[in-house]
């Protein structure tokens, strides 16, 4: 499977869902440009329309994120983007990464523990 070099946005104000989501999509091929503010992800819309945006429920206040995508729906350049709406609660869902010293000599064995199956490859 590859990404054949396509352009993937992400907009998270959450540095750490950035990693995961480079450790999961960047081996794959996927180009990938992340920001943490909404117009941080407008400049780059701008600058280098991607492919598919990956966009945070939540940003600086919880429907952000949804009211950014109502926002690109209703604009004609941006109205055939294909969007995904993510949401991440890592004490939730378990995920802990390791400490930063450790993480490039784990970075295998953490993402096979954590990843699905076919990402982890």
């Amino acid at each position: 499977m590859s990404g054949n070099g396509k352009h993937i946005l992400l907009i998270d104000d959450d540095t750490d869902m950035h990693d995961v989501v480079r450790l999961m999509l960047e081996p794959l091929g996927y180009q990938l440009t992340c920001v943490t503010t909404r117009a941080a992800g407008m400049q780059a819309l701008r600058t280098r329309p991607p492919d598919l945006l990956l966009l945070d429920v939540m940003l600086s206040t919880p429907t952000e994120g949804l009211e950014l995508a109502r926002e690109l729906r209703q604009d004609e350049t941006c109205q055939h983007l294909p969007i995904i709406m993510v949401s991440v609660h890592a004490t939730r869902c378990g995920l802990c990464r390791p400490p930063v010293p450790e993480r490039r000599a784990q970075t295998s064995s953490w993402r096979s523990r954590w990843m699905p199956a076919n990402c982890a490859r």
